[in-house]
C-alpha cells in the first residue's frame, strides 16, 4: 500500500505570493506584501505534496509597541 506523503518547507516572500496569486481564497488580509510592511518579520511555510505546494502560512512577528 502506498502512502501520501507530505512535507512542510520553508517559502521565501517570493513563493508565498506566487501562491498567493493563484488562491481562489487570496484577500487582503493574507497578502505578503501587505503583511510584509505591517509587521517586522513574516516567515513563510509550505505544505508540498508530490513536489507541489499545497498550502502556506505565515508566522508574523511584531516587536510590541510600549
Amino acid at each position: 500500500m502506498s502512502r501520501s506523503r507530505f512535507v512542510t518547507t520553508r517559502l521565501t516572500s517570493a513563493e508565498a505570493s506566487d501562491l498567493w496569486s493563484r488562491s481562489d481564497h487570496a484577500s487582503a488580509f493574507t497578502r505578503p506584501d501587505y503583511l510584509e510592511k505591517l509587521v517586522d518579520e513574516v516567515e513563510w511555510w509550505g505544505v508540498e505534496h508530490s513536489g507541489e505546494v499545497i498550502a502556506a502560512r505565515n508566522l508574523l512577528r511584531s516587536t510590541p509597541c510600549l
